[in-house]
């Protein structure tokens, strides 16, 4: 189950899932083990380590790759058989020419795929959605829409 189709992001406290996800079945809630996570995280950024790319470790979940290449779904594809090969883990990737459109486009992604945001469709895509859809806007900061978002200057 999507917990995007319920409003709901991971670590969303449990009493706003219950309310928001009301229709749904009973959840289940399973616990955490941040030693396998952190041993987790280890091998995954081994592994992109390994690739020939700029890495930043943005978190112990989640990172971006400089890639200048001509073929950057090609790279995605060959990390994700790499992530899955060794470390037995499915990761979604999102590309984008900055790191606004690669954290946006991995949404698209999820679960486990593969997803590219660029200039061209990018107002295609993103016009209609709200402006909190924006990695770093809030549900609360301004209510400017994307698209109003795609006619700022650059």
């Amino acid at each position: 189950m999507d917990l995007d189709q319920f409003g709901l992001a991971a670590c969303t406290p449990a009493c706003h899932c219950g309310r928001r996800a009301a229709d749904a079945r009973k959840p289940v809630f399973l616990p955490t083990d941040p030693p396998a996570d952190e041993e987790a995280s280890g091998r995954v950024t081994a592994t992109l380590r390994r690739v020939p790319v700029l890495v930043e470790v943005y978190g112990w979940d989640e990172a971006f790759l400089g890639f200048t290449g001509d073929d950057p779904e090609a790279l995605a594809a060959e990390i994700q058989r790499a992530v899955v090969g060794e470390v037995g883990l499915s990761c979604s990737i999102g590309i984008g020419h900055n790191k606004n459109q690669a954290k946006v486009a991995v949404r698209f992604a999820k679960p486990g795929g593969i997803y590219r945001l660029t200039e061209e469709n990018w107002p295609a895509v993103m016009a209609a959605r709200p402006a909190r859809e924006l990695w770093g806007v809030g549900r609360r900061r301004g209510t400017w829409s994307s698209w109003v978002c795609t006619r700022l200057p650059r």
